[in-house]
């Protein structure tokens, strides 16, 4: 059975994304599956400090909206077995009402 965390918080700068990051590479490395599923929709800090930024092809977005399969769209980190990166869309406030996180969560897990 899959666990999930979350990690958040309204105020930017807090630390969330290097939390996840320290976290989700723990986790990995005690011999964890790990999908991270980065849902900063204005920074993308996250793909960053996984040093994933020029992995990354497709987003969450991509993938609720069909034009790939969730385990396309994930990117496999080179250094640590175990972890998964989805990436976050840049989105507008318009767009983020049509994301369908329930449906991407379900198919995560």
């Amino acid at each position: 059975m899959a666990n999930t965390v979350m990690i958040t918080s309204l105020k930017g700068g807090v630390g969330k994304s290097t939390v996840t990051a320290g976290i989700s590479t723990a986790l990995a490395l005690l011999g964890k599956r790990v999908l991270v599923l980065d849902f900063d929709f204005t920074v993308r800090s996250l793909e960053l400090i996984l040093g994933l930024e020029s992995k990354t092809v497709f987003n969450a977005f991509d993938v609720t909206n069909g034009r790939c399969s969730l385990k396309r769209a994930l990117v496999m980190h080179e250094k640590v077995d175990g972890l998964y990166f989805l990436a976050a869309p840049k989105l507008e406030s318009a767009e983020i009402a049509t994301l369908d996180f329930k449906q991407l969560f379900d198919e995560a897990k």
